[in-house]
């Protein structure tokens, strides 16, 4: 499964648009002169937090879709059944962002609830290897279905049919059009998640 390291990162990654918002909330403003006059250390923070963890996310899922020559436990399967997950996207808006965006930093209570509410996200994702939507990933072309697998790259059962696995999340830069009945590679990243992510290859 996913490291605590990279889960963590991954979480905070998936709050990426929120800090950026925060961010913004926090430049110093004169409200005599109605410019902005500067940036202080919560905007640092949350620029910092936006920008690094997306990188790193990004930089992890580009060295799994390397073609490792099925030296490193890729797949060959055929995708059934691709539904985009798109119910997640309206979730996660509702239930995490819009929720956190209304609380005032300056405030000493309300840092306080706030830093109290991502903790204890962070530590529920972390220790039980949820995996929640993030938006980053649609910026890059990335989307998350949920398919079934056939794994072709398996010994068939006594009945001659390749083995089964429902209900994998696969994350891809693909369209479902782009390999629905098609032979790909994939490569497991969370096995408590079922979340794997499309290897390129050039493999037929």
């Amino acid at each position: 499964m996913l490291n605590r390291l990279l889960r963590l990162i991954w979480f905070i990654s998936s709050y990426a648009p929120l800090w950026v918002i925060l961010g913004i909330n926090n430049l110093l403003y004169d409200e005599t002169t109605e410019k902005i006059i500067g940036a202080g250390l919560l905007t640092y923070l949350f620029f910092f937090l936006a920008a690094v963890s997306t990188a790193c996310v990004l930089i992890y899922l580009g060295f799994y879709r390397k073609d490792l020559k099925g030296k490193k436990g890729s797949q060959r399967i055929i995708v059934e059944e691709p539904k985009i997950i798109s119910d997640l996207s309206r979730e996660y808006i509702v239930t995490y962002a819009i929720s956190l965006i209304g609380f005032n930093l300056l405030d000493i209570r309300q840092a306080v609830s706030f830093g109290f509410l991502i903790l204890f996200f962070a530590y529920l994702y972390v220790k039980y290897d949820t995996i929640i939507y993030n938006p980053i990933l649609e910026l890059f072309r990335y989307r998350m279905f949920n398919i079934n697998a056939i794994h072709v790259g398996l010994p068939k059962k006594s009945n001659g049919e390749y083995p089964v696995r429902k209900d994998i999340i696969l994350i891809t830069q693909k369209k479902a059009v782009e390999f629905i009945d098609k032979d790909i590679y994939m490569r497991e990243l969370s096995s408590e998640s079922n979340l794997f992510i499309e290897v390129k290859t050039n493999r037929k």
